[in-house]
């Protein structure tokens, strides 16, 4: 299967850590998760990145028990690109 976007969900019994894989085509659905200098090269204006964190959670990608949407602290990011190649080497 080839996706440009890939996320891993892990659930604990006392917590959910979300793993997101960002492809580049889907890099504006996922704007607001990203950093700040991401997300002015998107062409939008500068936003607090805690707010726009908050807001990918609440808004973009809701994780909920089906009674509230979850608490989250953001971990540390890792944003180094990786390239996957198709084909033969």
């Amino acid at each position: 299967m080839l996706a440009s976007t890939i996320a891993e969900i892990f659930i604990e019994e006392d917590s959910v850590f979300v793993r997101l894989e960002i492809g580049a085509p889907d890099i504006p659905a996922f704007r607001n998760a990203m950093p700040n200098e991401v997300y002015v090269a998107l062409g939008l204006d500068a936003e607090p990145w805690t707010d726009r964190l908050d807001r990918f959670f609440t808004e973009d990608c809701v994780i909920t028990d089906g009674n509230a949407p979850s608490q989250f602290k953001p971990a540390p990011l890792n944003l180094e690109p990786h390239l996957d190649t198709v084909g033969e080497r």
